[in-house]
């Protein structure tokens, strides 16, 4: 699963880590935790994905603060193996 910046980087937000990878050979529920930081002032995020069938994104809205951290879970249901896009939305 990529990740796409809604409002470019200039907010100063990151994603570490900037990927996630499933494998479709292995059954039921995969969790990915990827931590979202650095904002410069206080910023809203959303978060879409490119198949809400297959994955499960929490939370979909947050507020990030300076100097704090917001733990972004991406949760995905078994499915054949396929490249998927995450966007996430900065204002």
């Amino acid at each position: 699963m990529s990740v796409e910046w809604g409002m470019g980087t200039e907010t100063g937000v990151k994603m570490e880590p900037m990927e996630a990878k499933f494998s479709a050979a292995v059954g039921g529920f995969r969790f990915s935790h990827h931590k979202l930081s650095g904002a410069k002032e206080k910023v809203g995020l959303k978060v879409k994905c490119s198949d809400n069938r297959t994955y499960r994104l929490r939370p979909v809205y947050s507020y990030l603060e300076p100097g704090k951290e917001v733990t972004l879970t991406i949760a995905r249901l078994q499915a054949p193996d396929k490249k998927d896009k995450l966007v996430i939305h900065v204002a």
